[in-house]
């Protein structure tokens, strides 16, 4: 995601993270799939103000407009 908004150098450049994308987002669902820039425990860490942390067992996510959670959430997969 944070691709479509900057590229690497920018975003080192403006000190832009990708937490902070999320966080002007306001997304309902973040599902973290590469970890290139930011290692996943720092990401979190970042992001746990804002966002609940659901990490989950599975490699599979089936979600729809009426399973969407109430409050921000980032979802971690099994195996990111």
């Amino acid at each position: 995601m944070a691709k479509g908004f900057a590229s690497t150098t920018d975003m080192a450049e403006k000190k832009i993270t990708f937490s902070e994308i999320t966080k002007r987002l306001r997304a309902s669902v973040v599902l973290p799939m590469h970890r290139f820039a930011t290692p996943l425990d720092e990401f979190m860490r970042l992001i746990g103000q804002q966002f609940v942390i659901d990490q989950r067992s599975e490699r599979m996510l089936k979600i729809s407009r009426d399973t969407l959670p109430g409050t921000p959430t980032v979802i971690i997969l099994d195996g990111v």
